[in-house]
């Protein structure tokens, strides 16, 4: 009777031991897979706030281009009026 209660528990254990390395396995395999969405949702994101940055940079650029056209733009039609003024001026003291 001692037999049997001990080769039961041996069997037990066996058991317990044979479950838990098999919960381990799908705890580590669940853990991978975790990881991996991670580093794919991570490389998302820094992919997403790289094309960000550009589109910024390029519209910052666009912008200072735009800024720059306007104040040359500017200084033409001042240089223009300018000399119509002046040309204005020649001809009424001729």
């Amino acid at each position: 009777h001692e037999r049997e209660h001990e080769r039961e528990i041996s069997e037990l254990t066996a058991k317990h031991s044979e479950e838990m390395e098999k919960l381990r396995a799908e705890l580590k395999e669940e853990q991978r897979h975790l990881l991996d969405e991670l580093r794919q949702q991570m490389a998302a994101t820094h992919r997403a706030e790289h094309e960000q940055a550009q589109l910024q940079s390029q519209t910052l650029h666009s912008l200072e281009l735009e800024a720059l056209r306007l104040t040359l733009n500017n200084m033409h039609t001042s240089q223009l009026e300018l000399t119509q003024s002046n040309l204005r001026k020649e001809k009424e003291t001729a």
